[in-house]
């Protein structure tokens, strides 16, 4: 390419030779289709290649990254020059591609020359716009129209959702760029510095995004650029805005908005120093999607970031920290107590980001030691039983329920102040409060255990069932010489499903839960003083007081089919056959956290979920002025959040773990209490 050539020649070729790069990676060529029986070789490698001076191209290139174009950045230290170990990295790997990001004053031709001679026949493109906005346009119209190329069953994007921010406002740029990488957005672009700009109009008229994310607040972006841009796109509904006061806190609203299952990696940078966002974006893209925390110029985590943080529980963090800018302790102190398992790294060089990118880092399955197969909410506590077959439990502890006994168990039922499970040899094993005979268990074995507020029961092997505890749960009160397929025991009546798929109540009565309609059910779940049965074919029914009538449902609740149901107190909940959860009932205060699940469980005052990737979430569905306790649910793997279960006290996570004096009536410091237990 001619130094010489008009700049819109230039534009042009530059555009044509990464056109036909992107072509190669996402268009397979038919005569190297492979069936399903061969095996499939690595795509070759492809670097991009940006200035670490410029934050707004190392977030398109972190987004072209992000959306498969490339498989890591290289950072050259500046127009002219790689750093020596770059060079050594691109020399070694030989790279068969390189996409340069930014026009000669970012990337020299000097630098592109450079390129050529560490390996030969590399094939060189270059995205280069005539300013940051241009490029950015480029970029998205690459990936969008390379998408547009590939075969339909492997696009990913039909109509993209497009992020938008001010290109002159870096706590913007990275929020935008942090959006795309969590998988909140497919491409970004940007705006002029009070305009939206024709380029950036352009694309979003001829791709018609589904809809649009605004990074930055209306100072930076302002609600007549936000009305261009609606207009350009012809979209109608309301652009989501991540407008967080700070830096920090709108990088964690991008990824609350992509809404992760699971995050295996975080990568944490100062908010405050451009080249450490850039290069905390380009890991996080090449890592699959990991989220960029961001914290103040002291090392600071938002409460935001904390919450992530407690929440998810991820395997590694990162720390990018280019120049020691900061010493790290506030941050450190941070993560000793919101993610205490997890393993730390520093990253101190804009090579080892590269090379940290390619190699990848090792993420141990930890579901075979601390995720769970099951879990069951009681009154003020939940149990889970470990993929181990070892049982944790959490929550206030004043009668020993959360106790849990070593050994290896295949079932847990959490109940009032009780909770039961079931050991390896089908043996019954309580513990709790002993004043209604609770504990008392049968000696079994049973193949399955349930806990109501006063009583439990065993189904034995023969389908007969025994029961113990208080007097409506009572051995007496069991259906004589019935047979049960399922069991389930409510507040103060327990139900069994019969092969026969009729249901058989029994108990007290008085609020009509034991007044079975027809029909055959194939599961069946005792609540407070109501009942809920899954019919055949998914439809859901309960009978009794405070289950909400149909108007109570979830919204279409009469079209959806579900897979498995469980009544609380006041609250039932019901798992769709889109792995999805939905919930209602008197009390419902909190939404079901974003995910995939594969089972639920409904108590008192919270519920919790078992996550598809086997963690364990929790919410709040209600609050009762005689409630004075401390809720204290697993929000992942391994860390518990508590929150005051107090009438006016605001419900947000607090740590590890929280004194449960809750009649002083408010929040207490950090710290373990003899009667708190943690899993």
């Amino acid at each position: 390419m001619s130094a010489a050539s008009p700049p819109n020649l230039r534009t042009a070729l530059s555009i044509a030779a990464v056109v036909a790069l992107v072509a190669s990676l996402l268009v397979p060529d038919a005569a190297m289709a492979k069936t399903e029986s061969e095996a499939v070789k690595p795509t070759e490698l492809v670097l991009v290649v940006v200035n670490s001076a410029s934050l707004a191209d190392a977030a398109v290139a972190s987004s072209l990254v992000a959306a498969g174009v490339g498989d890591a950045v290289v950072f050259a230290e500046s127009a002219d020059t790689l750093a020596s170990n770059d060079a050594h990295l691109i020399r070694t790997r030989e790279p068969a591609r390189l996409v340069l990001v930014g026009g000669m004053a970012a990337l020299s031709a000097a630098l592109e020359a450079e390129l050529r001679g560490l390996v030969d026949g590399v094939q060189i493109g270059r995205v280069a716009g005539v300013d940051r906005v241009d490029t950015a346009a480029l970029a998205a119209e690459l990936v969008l129209e390379g998408n547009s190329k590939r075969p339909a069953a492997s696009q990913s994007v039909t109509e993209p959702i497009v992020v938008l921010a001010n290109a002159w406002s870096q706590r913007d740029v990275g929020t935008a760029a942090t959006t795309v990488i969590a998988g909140g957005a497919d491409v970004l672009l940007y705006s002029l510095d009070g305009r939206l700009g024709s380029r950036t109009a352009q694309v979003l008229q001829e791709h018609r995004p589904e809809r649009l994310v605004v990074a930055g607040t209306p100072k930076s972006f302002s609600h007549d650029m936000v009305a261009e841009a609606l207009m350009a796109a012809e979209v109608t509904a309301a652009p989501t805005r991540l407008d967080g006061a700070t830096g920090a806190q709108a990088s964690a609203q991008a990824v609350r908005l992509a809404a992760p299952a699971d995050i295996p990696t975080a990568v944490i940078a100062s908010g405050f120093r451009s080249q450490d966002i850039s290069v905390a974006l380009a890991l996080a893209a090449a890592l699959g999607g990991s989220p960029v925390m961001l914290t103040n110029p002291l090392g600071r985590l938002g409460n935001d970031a904390k919450a992530l943080l407690l929440e998810h529980q991820p395997t590694h963090i990162v720390i990018v920290n280019t120049e020691g800018q900061y010493s790290g302790e506030f941050l450190m102190m941070s993560l000793e107590l919101f993610a205490p398992a997890t393993a730390v790294h520093q990253l101190t060089t804009f090579s080892d980001t590269t090379l940290l990118a390619l190699q990848g880092i090792d993420v141990p399955d930890r579901s075979a030691s601390r995720g769970f197969r099951s879990i069951s909410v009681g009154d003020n506590h939940v149990c889970g039983l470990r993929q181990s077959g070892a049982i944790a439990c959490w929550g206030t502890d004043g009668s020993g329920k959360t106790a849990a006994p070593e050994g290896i168990f295949v079932a847990v039922a959490a109940g009032g102040e009780f909770t039961c499970a079931l050991r390896d040899d089908g043996s019954p094993h309580c513990w709790g409060n002993t004043a209604g005979w609770q504990t008392g268990a049968s000696h079994g074995p049973f193949v399955a255990i349930t806990a109501g507020w006063g009583h439990a029961c065993g189904q034995a092997t023969d389908g007969s069932v025994e029961c113990w505890g208080d007097r409506w749960g009572a051995q007496r009160l069991v259906p004589s010489g019935s047979s049960f397929a399922a069991i389930s025991a409510g507040r103060h009546h327990t139900c069994g499903l019969e092969p026969s798929r009729n249901l058989k109540c029994w108990g007290k009565a008085g609020d009509g839960q034991l007044e079975v309609p027809d029909g055959d059910f194939v599961a069946v779940s005792a609540g407070g003083n109501h009942t809920c049965g899954l019919k055949s074919k998914g439809a859901l029914v309960c009978w009794g007081d405070r289950t909400g009538d149909g108007s109570a449902f979830p919204d279409e609740s009469a079209a959806r089919r579900y897979l498995k149901l469980d009544a609380g107190s006041r609250t039932t909940c019901a798992l769709r056959l889109t792995e999805l959860v939905d919930c209602w009932g008197d009390d419902v205060i909190e939404k079901v956290p974003p995910g995939l699940y594969s089972a639920v469980s409904v108590g008192d005052t919270f519920a919790c979920a078992l996550r598809s990737n086997t963690s364990v979430a929790c919410w709040l569905t209600a609050v009762t002025p005689a409630l004075v306790s401390i809720v204290c649910p697993l929000r992942s793997n391994i860390s518990v959040a508590c929150w005051e279960s107090l009438p006016g006290v605001t419900w947000e996570p607090f740590g590890l773990a929280h004194s449960p004096n809750a009649l002083a009536g408010r929040r207490q410091p950090h710290g373990l209490q003899e009667h708190f237990r943690r899993p």
